[in-house]
């Protein structure tokens, strides 16, 4: 029997590299800090039945459910996509449900023995559940480039997904609310206690910019202002009825700020160099805010990765990583836009990045940690597996008489190219001495 009907992954695409590699990022993440006490917890697991599968914890949060289901969503995704061609989507869809009970259930069982970690049904439930909905859209859809060519695939398109991280970075935890309440509170900020904070409103004004700039370098045309204002104006107030979000000043500032740049500097602004020195700055000032250095080093430099996010809460660990892979995607895209080749543009990035977190070694209300180079040495890596998307003209669409006259432009150039091949032919029986047909 071949071993290659019976694994259905195929370990040469890139989707099962970026599988494998988010397989294992899954695998850290929840099993942090590794401080494993086995002994302890088997003497109180009693019933190996129940060890492994009642006694869990079945109270959760809605942070924790949306957290546990989106967790598994790139794990059924790329599972998928990995998978051998051609498609077999009822097929591939259940052999990555099954790997993904095997491995989130295997991994809720070892959270028993590690500490700070509360195991639970639930969270597997919503992996498994994340997971297989992933894997049955993956399987039967194709994710064309939207104005691109046939061919590529629309999540292969790096700046789609930096459009879609920002939107994201708005809008997550995605959980919607009604509750009058919760409303009033998210617009306290804005209409009874406005203040202005000058990193907010320069992180607003070049998030759209951003925003505007990638969907240009996406589909190769420009979006219109009015289109543009829809789109900021819907996901701000998308925030007024998401849980745990709120609309202040600097958002609604920087936002129309991003708009006034937008239609008087067009030109000006959306110069790829200009985008990133204004982000690097951006991103520079926003380290080291604000400014208060100690004389004597507050902190320790952590080398462990994703230290200061797996310490936290996992709300605000996924809105601070969407919110860093969407800036330092950005800032490697503008600098190789730039034509700076993409191994500089790498290493001053990650240079760059790294100088900033030693810094914050003497500063205090930071954690200096190796994170930030990882992550900008991954989001480095992920561009550079595609070359940057090349300007795409628009398709020429013909109506009515245009429609008509274009099709008999057509019929006759083909009618020539007959007549001139003909000729050709007998010319060529003339000199053969053979009679024309």
């Amino acid at each position: 029997m071949n071993l290659k009907n019976i694994f259905p992954f195929q370990p040469s695409k890139t989707e099962f590299k970026l599988f494998i590699f988010y397989t294992l990022f899954v695998m850290y993440g929840s099993l942090y800090p590794f401080k494993f006490h086995f002994q302890e917890y088997l003497l109180k697991s009693g019933n190996i039945i129940s060890f492994l599968f009642c006694n869990f914890n079945f109270h959760t949060s809605i942070g924790d459910i949306v957290t546990n289901f989106l967790l598994f969503i790139p794990f059924g995704f790329l599972g998928v996509r990995s998978m051998r061609s051609p498609f077999n989507p009822p097929y591939y869809t259940l052999v990555i449900t099954l790997i993904c009970i095997l491995i989130a259930h295997s991994l809720q069982v070892l959270q028993f023995f590690v500490e700070k970690r509360v195991p639970s049904l639930m969270d597997t439930f919503f992996n498994v559940l994340g997971c297989f909905l992933a894997g049955a859209f993956g399987a039967v859809s194709r994710f064309r480039f939207i104005g691109g060519k046939r061919g590529e695939e629309l999540w292969k398109s790096k700046p789609f997904i930096l459009l879609i991280c920002w939107i994201a970075y708005n809008t997550i935890p995605f959980v919607p609310t009604l509750d009058f309440g919760d409303i009033k509170n998210s617009l306290k900020p804005l209409l009874l206690h406005p203040k202005l904070d000058m990193i907010t409103t320069l992180k607003y004004t070049m998030g759209w910019l951003l925003f505007f700039y990638m969907y240009k370098e996406h589909t190769g045309k420009t979006l219109n202002i009015k289109s543009f204002s829809l789109i900021i104006i819907i996901t701000l107030l998308a925030r007024i009825f998401i849980e745990t979000r709120v609309l202040g000043l600097p958002q609604v500032i920087g936002s129309t700020f991003a708009l006034f740049l937008t239609k008087y500097a067009h030109k000006k602004i959306y110069n790829p160099r200009l985008l990133f020195i204004s982000l690097i700055s951006y991103l520079t000032i926003y380290g080291l805010w604000p400014f208060k250095f100690s004389r004597t080093p507050i902190h320790h430099f952590y080398f462990l990765p994703f230290y200061g996010f797996l310490e936290g809460q996992l709300f605000v660990t996924a809105y601070t990583a969407i919110k860093k892979m969407f800036f330092y995607g950005c800032l490697i895209w503008t600098m190789e836009r730039s034509k700076i080749k993409w191994a500089m543009a790498t290493f001053i990035c990650i240079s760059w990045a790294t100088s900033l977190e030693v810094a914050q070694i003497w500063l205090s209300d930071h954690t200096p940690e190796i994170t930030d180079p990882l992550i900008m040495l991954l989001m480095a890596i992920w561009i550079k597996k595609t070359k940057p998307t090349t300007q795409i003209s628009a398709k020429v669409v013909y109506h009515g008489p245009e429609r008509r006259k274009n099709r008999l432009k057509k019929f006759h150039l083909k009618n020539l190219n007959n007549i001139k091949t003909l000729q050709e032919d007998i010319q060529s029986n003339a000199k053969k001495g053979l009679p024309s047909q």
